[in-house]
């Protein structure tokens, strides 16, 4: 009980910065992918 207590605990403050860059990580994705559409749309 007491480490799942703890372990709630770290994850809570841990959420921001795995929330931070997660939404980075997507948008850069997103980027990527459309980047890769237009040349793609451009090449045709």
């Amino acid at each position: 009980m007491r480490t799942s207590t703890i372990d709630a605990g770290q994850r809570k403050a841990g959420a921001n910065p795995i929330r931070w860059s997660g939404w980075l990580a997507g948008l850069l994705v997103s980027v990527l992918l459309w980047a890769l559409v237009y040349w793609v749309w451009s090449a045709v």
